[in-house]
């Protein structure tokens, strides 16, 4: 076993091997004989953006295809692995001293490549389900010394609280996505009915019970009045509550609350936001004759920045539009949050 008698160190990018942009290369020695083992050309700046540029633009075509397609590559990639082990062995022996005898790396590669063309259809590891509550069973996992990490979604209290489990426990990693009072910004050269649809989406899908809705929503003030009046006639026309499970059937679009708690809740923020000095536009509680924990999609115009309902995360399908005229202005407001923000803006 040994090595062939010319090794590749081209680069490879988008498919092909190319030399090194400026011509640099760099020396492979065997560190068993001090002998040049080989020149391997190396990446420029203009390299590394070619290959960066390859893959963005051989992603869109990747994503298309299906787990079946995908996995047909890596399998054949294993193959490869393995009718190339020799030669793989004595590189790895000939650059880094690796015992020809030790090398299984080929073997354990092909065997993860093989894996990963069929882990699409399986569910991976072991899983167990449990039903609870955080004050007991939340709490156990939080300091569980045999539990390494945790992922959590929920309020920003119980986060504040499993993070203090952790540190006191066994310092297990810990992903929170929590609360946002995500804003919206749209500017006037916006298209405005692009921005309308995606806006008035985010915080009445789910019944507005998504941590990353745009709550907060800051028009400019020269396309304010339009914006405000396409919101408005959206959430009239285009929302349909009814029973979820007539979805399909009746169009419902436009279901509950998750539970009591929930509901009364938002009933209080609803309440605070008429007793802020906002203008309610529409909706602003539960609708009549109907059972269930249901809100009305609301929307609050020209809210006092320093309002509850401004500050808080209601989890529900309220929205608080608000006018701005400068850059500046905006931006100050919008990152005026105790919480990450989340922002997207609309521009032409």
């Amino acid at each position: 076993m040994g090595l062939p008698e010319k090794i590749e160190t081209r680069l490879f990018i988008n498919g092909e091997f190319v030399e090194s942009s400026n011509g640099k290369t760099f020396d492979i020695i065997n560190p068993a004989t001090l002998k040049l083992v080989a020149k391997v050309h190396e990446a420029s700046e203009q390299d590394t953006d070619n290959a960066v540029a390859a893959a963005k633009a051989a992603f869109p075509a990747w994503s298309k295809l299906t787990p079946d397609q995908r996995g047909q590559y890596f399998k054949k990639l294993a193959s490869l692995i393995r009718e190339n082990n020799d030669e793989l062995a004595a590189l790895e022996a000939s650059s880094m001293g690796r015992p020809i005898g030790e090398f299984f790396d080929a073997y354990a590669s092909a065997a993860k490549w093989d894996r990963y063309a069929e882990a699409g259809y399986s569910v991976q590891g072991v899983i167990n389900i449990i039903t609870g509550f955080g004050n007991v069973s939340g709490s156990i996992l939080s300091h569980h010394m045999d539990v390494r990490a945790l992922s959590f979604t929920g309020s920003s209290r119980t986060g504040r609280l499993i993070q203090a489990a952790a540190a006191k426990s066994n310092m297990k990693q810990v992903f929170l996505e929590l609360g946002g009072k995500s804003p919206a910004v749209i500017f006037e050269d916006a298209d405005l009915e692009k921005a309308v649809k995606e806006t008035a989406h985010s915080i009445q899908w789910n019944s507005g019970q998504v941590c990353m809705a745009n709550s907060r929503i800051y028009v400019q003030d020269t396309v304010a009045d339009k914006y405000i009046e396409l919101f408005k006639q959206n959430f009239e026309k285009e929302v349909k509550m009814g029973d979820p499970l007539d979805a399909r059937e009746n169009g419902v679009n436009h279901g509950p609350q998750a539970d009591e708690a929930q509901h009364k809740t938002v009933l209080q923020y609803l309440e605070s936001g008429k007793q802020s000095g906002g203008e309610l536009l529409t909706g602003g509680g539960a609708p009549s004759g109907r059972e269930g924990y249901y809100i009305e999609p609301t929307i609050f115009k020209n809210t006092p920045e320093d309002a509850k309902i401004m500050k808080e995360e209601i989890f529900g399908p309220v929205v608080n539009i608000n006018v701005f005229k400068t850059e500046d202005e905006v931006l100050a407001k919008a990152n005026a949050t105790e919480f990450v923000s989340r922002s997207l803006a609309w521009p032409s």
